[in-house]
């Protein structure tokens, strides 16, 4: 394949008059397809056969340029293919061989890996290289601005396409141009970098994150633009760590293709000694930074470590105070700063923060960045892997780690891509299921015995009417399983009554096609004993009113036998009830049973569609042989 190392020389577009900002992006696509095309001879031949030939796009941001240049080139067929939500290029061979015999020269143009099926016929394979070389920079310089420029001014090594746009615009002089391009690579700010997301590609953030950072990079590229812009707001994301904060801060840089300029609280103590002092130089030596690359996203990490002096000792105040003031100052120096400059932080804990710091006008908006739900891990998991699994393996994948993070879905697919090239194959989905599954060597019975336990909770809340939102026997710790059931935030003497039967529908299930109870569901007694004296005692919802507030459970049972005969009543009640339950639907108890023997772990789609199949009937023969095998007679 041809890699393009020099353009021979075009002319046309570079000696036109100086362009628009809105025209550049199609004079360097003008210039590096045209050039590519000569050099690699693959004009529409005059003579003699067709041709075939495949044009690779360093990013998807050249394919739509790229077609409405080569489609100025006279006898040439242009196609330009692109790639579906799993990686795969939709194209009809047969119709563009057909096009080729009949004497159509015809260039597929694409960004991405070109399937065998082109490469292996395709006479002449083209790759436009992602920096844009010296002798082009220099050209579209000219051509934006109507001024020579020497080459040995441009950086050697060329720039990006989103570099070159973001430093050459009409109205620029040309030292501010190639000053400003070699500013951005030397400070490796190139707003191009594969590994960082663009907003709209930004998974697992909530609505608010995501509507307010479009927002932003709107309001950025109007600046951008010299258009005029309602104003460019600051932002502080907060949530717990992992979740992408710096992330979302990178991917607004990006998008709106201006450079990030970063720090953080720990970064600033690294610098010299740490003294005082030398912490409010490198804070200073930041704000300079921002200022002079302008527009740009200023980026501060770990507001947290700078603490709040609400409750801070008086010793801690003086040593403090004036570098609280000074961050205060320059935040505020950051907001008045012309060209606008967007100012973003993240913490760990908003609560931490001192008022002053997060108060409109220095931070005006605090947006959180929540934990993902399982759906989005998946999806998380989907976007760094190439998009080439199934959606389903990878719910199941996230399944097993309720509560993970962006952060730790790059752990498992590193350590996951790490082991398939030890072992000399492509990542499969069994690779990433060994990094998030839990080590488990219990016996098929062991499983089985916690399986029938997990279902028997299952079983009575579906019947009870309450949504089951994941269930799993995975073994974590000394845990051996466990149902996530949802709760509403204010219970009723009727949610009352509900779950204490599904607390008890484990030792329910357990009893009746089990081996009888265990002191493995010594939680479950725990936890149904815990809701069953606080209606008695707190909430109001039996037979007193009296509230005794935040005593322990056992010392409230010990001093009062009455109670305890109560609540030992209302549990064998809720137990008796459970066993109804689980007696009357042994179909669904099954399927359950064998849902999670063969997936480990169950969502809530998974678990309704089981809850929804028949109760008794197609099953009662399998209950009845299962219960025989076991030496255990049918319940009466």
């Amino acid at each position: 394949m041809a890699e393009l190392t020099q353009i021979e020389d075009w002319e046309g577009e570079a000696d036109a008059e100086p362009k628009s900002s809105s025209s550049c992006l199609s004079v360097i696509a003008v210039e590096a397809v045209l050039g590519a095309l000569c050099l690699s001879k693959i004009e529409p031949p005059r003579d003699g056969p067709a041709a075939l030939s495949v044009l690779r796009l360093p990013d998807d941001d050249w394919l739509e340029p790229a077609k409405r240049a080569l489609r100025n080139v006279p006898g040439l067929n242009v196609e330009v293919l692109r790639q579906s939500r799993r990686g795969a290029f939709t194209f009809d061979l047969v119709d563009i061989l057909d096009g080729v015999a009949r004497g159509q020269s015809t260039i597929l143009v694409l960004h991405g890996n070109p399937p065998a099926a082109l490469t292996n016929i395709a006479d002449a394979v083209i790759d436009v290289p992602r920096h844009i070389e010296p002798k082009l920079v220099a050209s579209v310089i000219k051509t934006v601005s109507g001024i020579d420029v020497a080459y040995d001014l441009i950086p050697a090594g060329g720039v990006s396409l989103t570099t070159l746009l973001a430093a050459v615009r009409p109205g620029r002089t040309v030292s501010d141009c190639t000053a400003r391009l070699h500013a951005l690579e030397k400070a490796n700010l190139e707003v191009d970098r594969p590994e960082v997301p663009y907003v709209q590609d930004l998974v697992g953030y909530g609505a608010e994150a995501t509507e307010w950072a479009s927002s932003a990079v709107i309001d950025l590229s109007r600046v951008m633009s010299g258009l005029p812009s309602s104003g460019i707001q600051s932002a502080l994301f907060y949530g717990p760590p992992g979740t992408g904060k710096t992330t979302i801060a990178n991917a607004i840089a990006k998008t709106a293709g201006v450079p990030l300029v970063s720090t953080s609280i720990g970064n600033l103590f690294s610098r010299g000694e740490g003294s005082l002092g030398d912490v409010i130089a490198a804070f200073d030596e930041f704000l300079a930074e921002a200022k002079a690359k302008a527009p740009c996203v200023a980026f501060i990490d770990e507001c947290d470590a700078l603490p709040s002096r609400v409750g801070m000792t008086s010793r801690g105040r003086e040593w403090w105070s004036s570098l609280i003031a000074r961050a205060l100052i320059g935040v505020e120096e950051l907001r008045r700063a012309n060209p606008p400059i967007l100012l973003l932080g993240a913490t760990n804990d908003l609560g931490a923060l001192d008022p002053a710091l997060i108060r409109s006008g220095r931070f005006d908006k605090k947006i959180q960045i929540p934990v993902p739900t399982t759906e989005d891990l998946a999806r998380i998991l989907d976007k760094l892997t190439g998009e080439t699994f199934p959606m389903e393996s990878l719910i199941r994948v996230a399944s097993f780690k309720p509560g993970g993070t962006g952060a730790d879905a790059r752990t498992w697919v590193d350590a996951a891509t790490r082991a398939a090239t030890l072992n000399g194959r492509d990542l499969c989905i069994e690779d990433l299921l060994a990094q998030v599954r839990p080590a488990d060597n219990r016996s098929v019975s062991e499983k089985r015995t916690v399986a029938i336990h997990e279902a028997g909770h299952i079983t009575v809340a579906l019947a009870l009417g309450v949504p089951v939102i994941r269930a799993s026997i995975s073994s974590f710790g000394i845990v051996g399983g466990d149902v996530d059931v949802h709760v509403d935030p204010v219970l009723t003497a009727d949610a009352v009554s509900k779950h204490l039967r599904i607390a008890l529908g484990g030792r329910a299930a357990d009893m009746i096609y089990g081996a009888g109870p265990n002191a493995g569901a010594a939680s479950d007694l725990a936890k149904a004993t815990s809701i069953a004296v606080n209606a008695r005692v707190n909430w109001g919802l039996a037979d007193r009113l009296l509230h005794i507030g935040n005593q322990s459970i056992e010392a409230v049972l010990a001093s009062d036998a009455a109670l305890s005969e109560h609540i030992e009543a209302d549990l064998a009640a809720a137990l008796e009830g459970a066993k109804a339950i689980v007696r009357e639907r042994a179909s669904t108890v099954f399927a359950i049973v064998d849902a999670l023997l063969e997936q480990e772990v169950l969502d809530q789609k998974a678990i309704d569609a089981l809850g929804a199949k028949p109760t008794i009937s197609g099953r009662i023969e399998r209950l009845a042989a299962d219960l025989e095998h076991s030496g255990q007679h049918f319940p009466n």
